[in-house]
């Protein structure tokens, strides 16, 4: 009984050791191999059971009243606003079905919390970035259809995708959209000259966007580091990390990529038109290495402690 007495004594004792050298490691030393393994056991420790990864990506275009087939799953689109008028709330309806079942299915992996993901942004980038989730109930029907209520606030053109997983594969769906002029809509604006340097936010959210190379190029792998200027050091912004996301697209055309602040697509983000590869963050600031396909104006969104937009030109 007493050697049972003293195991578990000593066993308490090494606990407790361990508990205090791991609070000492993350106030004094927060910058040290040790901190940084301390914190991998933590979010191992805590994790939920792993989801089925995402390891293929799958893109097609589709518009209201057609159904289009991707890889084993069929996708059908209709809306209750046939004149795409701005201004006014429009419905899309989307209905997923499996082929291979021949039932309807709904997506069975979230992304960043969310099971679906939608996105818009405007010809020449001008007007609000949408950036929603129409359908959040992971419990929700098996058969949908998934209601996507979205506002146009410009005249012009959009575009419009639809961003799901399902059986490993992410999809990401274009739907261009025409809001003509004379509606309630705003009227298009020019959009203005691209930036690299400016602080865009308030108080301490504001967000210093930087650029290595300072000249981007086309196909030439490029480092895009967010920094939050105003954030003291005592502010770790790395516990955020699964609330962030880093989102480009290209003016006009059907180039887009949100490399998800949870790591769920950083395994495909080289098989889509993109190549993006996270960097392991500091106190006050977040990177990507990003490969741009293509020249042109480029959009550039960092989600975290608020909305930042950036408008980034990309040369031949």
């Amino acid at each position: 009984m007493r050697k049972i007495l003293i195991t578990l004594l000593c066993f308490t004792c090494f606990l407790s050791y361990i508990f205090l050298t791991a609070i000492v490691v993350k106030t004094f030393f927060p910058d040290t191999r040790l901190y940084r393994a301390i914190q991998h056991i933590e979010r191992t420790w805590h994790a939920p059971e792993a989801p089925p990864p995402i390891i293929n990506v799958l893109e097609g275009t589709i518009l209201p009243g057609q159904t289009v087939r991707l890889g084993e799953v069929s996708i059908s689109l209709s809306n209750s606003a046939s004149d795409g008028m701005a201004g006014t709330t429009t419905q899309f309806l989307w209905t997923f079905r499996n082929e291979s079942t021949q039932k309807p299915f709904f997506p069975d992996r979230a992304m960043h919390n969310f099971l679906t993901h939608v996105y818009a942004w405007h010809e020449n980038l001008a007007g609000a970035v949408v950036h929603a989730h129409p359908e959040q109930s992971v419990g929700a029907s098996t058969e949908g259809p998934i209601e996507e209520t979205i506002h146009f606030t410009h005249t012009g053109a959009w575009t419009h995708v639809m961003q799901f997983a399902y059986r490993g594969t992410v999809y990401n769906l274009y739907t261009p959209v025409i809001v003509p002029k004379g509606s309630i809509a705003q009227q298009s604006r020019e959009i203005e000259p691209p930036d690299r340097g400016r602080v865009r936010g308030e108080d301490l959210n504001d967000v210093l966007l930087t650029t290595s190379p300072e000249t981007i190029k086309k196909n030439v792998p490029t480092l895009l580091t967010f920094t939050f200027p105003n954030i003291a050091q005592a502010d770790d912004i790395r516990p955020g990390l699964s609330g962030r996301n880093f989102i480009v697209a290209l003016a006009g055309e059907n180039l887009f990529w949100n490399e998800h602040g949870d790591g769920s697509v950083e395994y495909v983000s080289g098989q889509s038109q993109f190549h993006v590869v996270s960097q392991e963050p500091t106190r006050n600031a977040a990177s990507y290495l990003t490969t741009f396909p293509r020249a042109g104006k480029w959009l550039v969104r960092f989600e975290d402690r608020g909305d930042h937009d950036f408008f980034v030109a990309v040369d031949e």
